[in-house]
């Protein structure tokens, strides 16, 4: 992968407004990404979008399944192919961290 190496403190978070799935950052990285799924067509992935644990977790789920979304088309748009992605929604189920104080950001 040379030129394609990364580091995982080189990638940025991609996070979206207050309960919306408008990106707001991680433009940086979603550009490479497309860029190195646009040359190594080979490549796959799978996009999981995820929330916070605010809202119930059928209004979460579909709004990290719209998240997920949002970050395909961005990828495609910028040069990925659509059968390179596969996109889900966890809702609230999926993050990978737990809190016993309450977050914001969605």
């Amino acid at each position: 992968m040379g030129e394609y190496a990364r580091d995982k403190d080189d990638w940025e978070e991609i996070n979206f407004e207050f309960n919306s799935s408008i990106l707001t950052d991680g433009f940086p990285t979603l550009l490479w990404l497309a860029d190195f799924l646009h040359t190594n067509s080979g490549y796959k992935v799978m996009v999981t979008g995820n929330t916070d644990y605010v809202g119930d977790v059928p209004y979460n789920e579909r709004l990290g399944l719209a998240r997920a979304n949002v970050v395909k088309e961005f990828l495609v748009k910028y040069g990925a192919s659509r059968d390179q992605i596969t996109a889900n929604g966890e809702g609230s189920a999926g993050r990978y961290w737990r809190t016993t104080r309450p977050r914001t950001g969605g």
